[in-house]
């Protein structure tokens, strides 16, 4: 194999792996963003009165729960809010 061929396959190889860490970027940012929405969601209904702990709130949201309580409910609301927000500032 001569060296133009080498640096073919190095070159191929250094692309792909590239992508890859350019699409890991892009998830680990995506899931960043949704665990702010999550975190200022819950922090925003504690401050307006909803009377639940953190963490059970994030797990809620987490696994797509559905509310038991009004202080839940209104965790979810302001998630949804938010997430709708976010989908319509992507628009143009």
């Amino acid at each position: 194999m001569n060296l133009q061929e080498k640096l073919h396959i190095l070159d191929k190889s250094a692309a792909g792996n590239l992508l890859n860490s350019l699409e890991a970027l892009h998830d680990n940012r995506r899931k960043y963003v949704i665990s702010s929405l999550m975190e200022e969601s819950i922090a925003s209904s504690q401050i307006e009165g909803a009377a639940t702990k953190r963490e059970i709130a994030k797990r809620m949201l987490q696994e797509n729960r559905k509310p038991k309580n009004k202080d839940e409910k209104m965790i979810v609301n302001n998630y949804a809010t938010m997430k709708h927000i976010l989908d319509l500032k992507a628009k143009p």
